[in-house]
C-alpha cells in the first residue's frame, strides 16, 4: 500500500462558488507556484462547473446545481 501512495501526486483543491478576490488569488497563486511537496489548484464557480461537466457525472452536476449553486446559477 504505501508504494502505491508514494507514486501518486497529491492534490488540495480549494473551492469557492463566490470566487476569489484579487489578494487571495494572489496568495493562492503564489502558494501554488511555491509548494512543491503537493499541489495546490483553486476554482471559483466557472471552474468548478467545467470541472463537474468533465467528470461526465449527471448526479454530481445536479448535487452541485441543486445544494451549492442553486442561488448563483
Amino acid at each position: 500500500m504505501k508504494d502505491f501512495i508514494q507514486n501518486k501526486k497529491q492534490v488540495f483543491e480549494i473551492w469557492s462558488t463566490g470566487g476569489f478576490d484579487t489578494e487571495a488569488t494572489e496568495l493562492l497563486t503564489k502558494a501554488k507556484n511555491n509548494t512543491k511537496k503537493y499541489g495546490i489548484d483553486f476554482l471559483d464557480k466557472t471552474q468548478i462547473l467545467e470541472r463537474a461537466s468533465q467528470l461526465q457525472s449527471t448526479k454530481f452536476t445536479e448535487i452541485l446545481k441543486d445544494y451549492y449553486l442553486k442561488e448563483i446559477v
